[in-house]
């Protein structure tokens, strides 16, 4: 199994007592696909990150935009290819 790719934020983000200064992102499995029934949109995908992380919905929402943005890259790179 592949290992978990690290994302360090660039601002980390607190929530609830814990600082977050990176996002341990495991790799995808097909059966994580079931959120993606009704479409792959923003609030999906922010779950499915925050699935992935094993962190609160409430951390991705509070990634800054440059962090957010290489935080889904990951994720779309690993959605894409359990697609294929």
């Amino acid at each position: 199994m592949a290992a978990p790719i690290t994302v360090l934020l660039g601002n980390p983000v607190h929530y609830d007592g814990v600082r977050y200064g990176a996002l341990h992102i495991r790799p995808m499995k097909r059966r994580d696909l079931k959120a993606l029934s009704a479409g792959f949109d923003g609030e999906v995908g922010i779950a499915i990150a925050a699935h992935l992380a094993s962190v609160p919905v409430a951390v991705i929402h509070g990634l800054s935009e440059f962090d957010a943005e290489r935080v889904g890259g990951v994720v779309s790179a690993m959605v894409d290819r359990v697609l294929k």
